[in-house]
Parts: C-alpha cells; structure tokens; sequence
C-alpha cells in the first residue's frame, strides 16, 4: 500500500503497511526439514509493529507530506542554478537545474527518535519509507526525492558525510557526474555543505534521515559542529524535514547545541527504552510464536512468555533472534532422531538464550537491574536525566515496599510509624536533590557554562557522593563551586578579566551561612536548602 498522500491514511492503515510477516503453507509443519529451516530463518524480515512504532510512522509520513506541500506552495522562480563553476575553473563541468523562489523553513517537522540498540528503529524507518515513491518525475523541473536515509560513518568527518550525500543523489537521480562535481579528491570541505543544501533544494528533498546519529561523538568538535550545522540549515534553509535515529548516547550532545536540541522535543521526537511486560509485549509475542515449523505444535504458556521476557528484555530483535534459534536447535533434534523432538519448554528457552546471549549478559544485567548508575556505564543504554529520576524513584519505592514486609507485623504501631517516616524521607530526598541542584545550575549558569558542562558537572559531582546529592549536599555544592573557581581562573588566565564576585550561599568550610550582603537568589535557595535538609532530618 502506497502511503504516498500519507496525510488521509489513518494510523492502522500505516500499521497495516509497515507490518510484514511470514507465509504459514498448508501442512507447513510436514514440509522438509530444510525448507522448515529457511522458513525459520525468514523470521528474520519479520515485522511486528507496537503502537509506538505505528504513531512514530504515521507522524513521519505526515512530515514527509507536509513538507512536499510547503514546498509546492512556495514554487520555483524559473531561475537556473550552475553548481560546480568556479571563477578559477569556468570550464569545469558543472550541474544546473531551477531553484525554490523561497526557503522554506520545516523545522518543525523535523524529529529525532533515539531508543536502546535492537528496538528496531531502523527496520522501522525503512518499512515506513518503503511505503513512500523514493524518487519522482516533475515536468520542466528537475526529479524529486521523495526521502533520503544515510548512516552515520563510524569516524565522521564533514568531508565524509557530504560525500556520502553526494553519492546517493549520484545513485538515486542515475547521474554518475554528481561525484565527479562536487566529491572528487580536490573537493573543498568547506563548500560541500552548501552545494548539499543546493542539491536538496533543487530536487525537493523531502525528508533526510540519518541513522547512528551516536557515532557523531567519534567525530572531532570541528567536524561535530559542521554536521550539525548542515543538517539544521537543510531543515531551517533548504526546508527538509530532518530526522535523526539513534541511541541515548545522541542525546546528551544533541542536547547541547541549541539549533539541535529543539529536535529532541518537537512532536516526531520519541525515545524508547526497553518494552515493558505488559498487553503489548504479549501480544507481540503472541504473535511470533505462531510462526513455528517444529513438526508438533508447542502452544504458548505464561512461563514461555515470563522465560522469553526474562532473557530479552523487552528487546524485539532478540526475542526474534531467540525463537529462531529455539526452532532451529528443535529441528536438529527431529533430524538427529529421525522425525520427533522435546516440545519447546521455558528451562530449554532460558538455556538457549544463555547461550546465544552470553556476550550480552553484562548489558541484559544492567537493563534487568534498573539502576540508572549501572545502565550508565554503557553509553548506549545510558538514561536520560528525567528518566535516570524515574528509575531511582522506582527503585526507591520498590526498597520502600520491601521495608514494610520486613517490618514486624505485630507491632503495629511501629509499623505504621516506620512506613510514614519512609515516605516522608522519600518525599523530602527528592526535594533537597532538586533544591540543590537549582543552586548548582545558577552557579554554573553565572560563570556562562554551556548546557553539556553543565549537565557534566552536576553527574561528576554527584558520582561519588554516598547517597547522591541529597545525601550530601553541602558537599555536593563546595565541589561545584571548586569546579566554578578552576573554571574561571582558566578563563581569566586567557581573556585578563577580574575575578567574578559571588553573592554568598556555601562556604567552602561546609558552612550554609551567608556571606556578607548576600541576599539575592542564590542566598535565597541557600536557605531553602537548609530548610529542606532540617524538615527531612
């Protein structure tokens, strides 16, 4: 089905057209073993979509469409464009076709999806283009593209990444010329990001995906920010609705370039952690399990369900990868014994799954536990700041509840008093965080620190804090203010300016008093603090 005019398809027609599953034969299970075992192996192009996915689809079918109207409306002004000429060369060959009367600025059609590796965003993002023409004729213009989708290089620079441009509008509009032009070994870095946006005005790009949006980091800061800054001037200038996909280690640096950060918020943005255990995990499950080519039927059991849960983690492409395999090791079994095999059983899931998972365990582990300190060490499973809160509060309660079922229960008056004095420590640990956290924030934002140090800071201080920085935030805040002095004693040292004046909160003594004529905001959260931290004690 052809999602082309997307904007009139409702979103379980999307659904319907991005989800793509197997062919089950008549008598599917008598057929032979290696044919039952490429049927298997074709779970592999299988696609289940959540409702998650499905909403993300539509909504970028919607951007691609919105976007081609925007354009239209703006049209073209008739006047030809020689990419390629120089001064220098006007004899170089050269690549022309007709302009935008105007830019279009689509910004706000541009999105940013990250989520933990094996989600399938990219099979998603493919299955929903697929449903869209990627290339069309227009008469007197030259060809559209409809959607481009580029992977990030694993060591980025701003050279290879136009070029990788460069070679799929060579690729897609047929003309080889293209990398002769603009990406031959003599190419000026400098100018390919704007004969890119050039290209993409000229062919009515209608969206841009880049996938591996994360290996970015790799990247020098130079060649960081030139990225950057080229695909927020194709979204802002050329008006192509621009799409990152990657995993929560984007995140943080998209976060800290402003032009970019709107990306993370607009409506096609999502981030998606692992799938929780709940009616739509079932039913994805479900649905798989009756793909199956074993010559009995095993029909599903909550403990298959608990088992197959347990070893992915809410994690499609595993559960994918793991029933295969259940299958394929089932059909060796038929073979070796000549026709039967032990029906599937969760203890033979969780071994399989032992086995065919045991390089991943360390990151299963961190993902099962829900510690947003442990998720943290690996960068592409690393939680957002509100959703590392989330986690803490969730692990908080769970401690919470575990203390009252410890509790003695025939005392219970103690009981009652020990379950009030745990939720009021609860309710008042996060309030000192945030207390504190406010006044780290102003400090930082008085020395003009950029967004990424900022949030660096406030993790590096609070690191090594026992019981973070509601367990300590005098401490918490002297490190901050250490951190704000070497800060601006670099700066100072460079620009020859005074040292700043601070009005006073926190002494580096560990004192909370005030410094002389200190009151202003920072004395006033300053005394918050110290009201928060008496109430709780």
């Amino acid at each position: 089905m052809s999602m082309h005019n997307s904007a009139t398809f409702s979103v379980d027609q999307v659904r319907k057209s991005i989800a793509s599953l197997p062919v089950l034969k008549r008598n599917h299970r008598q057929l032979p073993i290696e044919v039952r075992k490429l049927s298997v192996l074709s779970l592999s192009d299988a696609f289940i979509p959540f409702e998650c996915q499905t909403n993300f689809a539509h909504n970028l079918l919607r951007a691609i469409n919105s976007g081609k109207l925007r354009r239209d409306a703006a049209g073209y002004d008739g006047k030809l464009l020689d990419l390629g000429r120089t001064e220098a060369k006007k004899d170089r060959k050269v690549f022309s076709g007709f302009m935008p009367s105007s830019s279009v600025d689509n910004s706000s059609l541009s999105g940013a999806l990250m989520g933990y590796p094996r989600m399938g965003k990219t099979r998603l993002i493919k299955r929903a283009l697929l449903t869209v023409p990627q290339c069309e004729s227009r008469e007197g213009l030259a060809q559209q593209i409809n959607w481009m989708r580029v992977a990030c290089p694993v060591t980025p620079s701003i050279k290879s990444f136009c070029s990788l441009m460069f070679d799929q509008f060579a690729d897609l509009l047929g003309k080889p010329e293209i990398r002769e032009i603009f990406a031959n070994y003599q190419a000026m870095s400098e100018k390919m990001p704007s004969q890119v946006g050039q290209l993409a005005q000229m062919h009515s790009l209608g969206c841009l995906v880049v996938d591996d949006i994360q290996n970015l980091r790799h990247a020098n800061q130079s060649d960081r920010l030139g990225i950057l800054s080229l695909l927020a001037e194709l979204s802002t200038e050329a008006g192509v609705p621009v799409i990152l996909v990657g995993t929560p280690a984007a995140y943080e640096m998209l976060q800290g370039e402003a032009r970019n950060a709107a990306l993370c918020t607009s409506y096609l943005s999502d981030v998606w952690y692992r799938h929780e255990n709940n009616d739509g995990w079932k039913q994805f499950v479900r649905t798989l399990w009756r793909y199956q080519w074993t010559a009995s039927e095993t029909p599903i059991t909550t403990e298959i369900e608990d088992e197959i849960y347990h070893a992915c983690q809410g994690l499609t492409e595993l559960a994918v990868k793991l029933y295969q395999q259940v299958q394929l090791s089932k059909l060796k079994e038929e073979e070796l014994s000549g026709g039967s095999a032990a029906p599937i059983s969760g203890i033979f899931i969780k071994q399989t799954a032992g086995q065919l998972f045991n390089h991943l365990q360390q990151h299963l582990d961190a993902i099962r536990s829900g510690d947003p300190a442990r998720l943290s060490a690996y960068e592409d499973l690393k939680p957002m700041r509100s959703e590392a809160k989330r986690m803490q509060a969730e692990s908080d309660e769970k401690e919470n509840d575990k203390a009252k079922k410890e509790a003695n229960p025939e005392s219970g008056e103690d009981l009652e008093s020990s379950i009030d004095r745990l939720a009021f420590d609860l309710r008042h640990k996060k309030r000192l965080t945030d207390v504190t956290e406010q006044l780290a924030k102003m400090l930082m934002a008085n020395a003009k620190f950029k967004a990424e140090r900022v949030e660096y800071e406030l993790e590096a201080c609070a690191r090594n804090l026992k019981g973070g920085v509601a367990g300590d935030p005098v401490a918490f805040l002297i490190k901050i203010k250490q951190g704000v002095k070497e800060f601006e004693k670099r700066r100072n040292a460079q620009t020859g300016r005074a040292p700043r004046v601070y009005e006073g909160a926190i002494h580096d003594d560990g004192d909370m008093r005030l410094n002389k004529g200190g009151g202003g905001t920072l004395a006033k959260l300053a005394r918050g603090i110290h009201a928060t931290k008496t109430a709780s004690g």
